[in-house]
């Protein structure tokens, strides 16, 4: 949803002198990341102590499936377009 924000403020952010670039991977990317690396570790350490290597495994699948998850219910909430990319305009 942030790349569309970007795409949207675009205009604007130039006419002062700005730019958007960047917007949607600061607001949506890096948090998306970080969440799931935190969720990993965190995973890993409590499978590494009740299941030793298997636990690893299930620490990432865990991650991926929940990310899975994740994507339906975004693209269900904002009507499949979870991943946008506005169009170039060249006029």
């Amino acid at each position: 949803m942030s790349l569309v924000e970007e795409a949207h403020e675009q205009g604007k952010a130039e006419a002062a002198g700005r730019t958007m670039a960047g917007f949607a991977a600061t607001v949506g990317g890096v948090p998306l990341v970080l969440a799931h690396v935190i969720g990993l570790v965190l995973l890993s350490r409590i499978g590494w102590r009740v299941w030793r290597g298997a636990g690893l495994a299930y620490a990432a699948l865990a991650v991926a499936a929940a990310s899975i998850v994740g994507i339906g219910v975004g693209q269900l909430l904002f009507g499949g377009n979870l991943f946008y990319t506005a169009p170039v305009f060249v006029p």
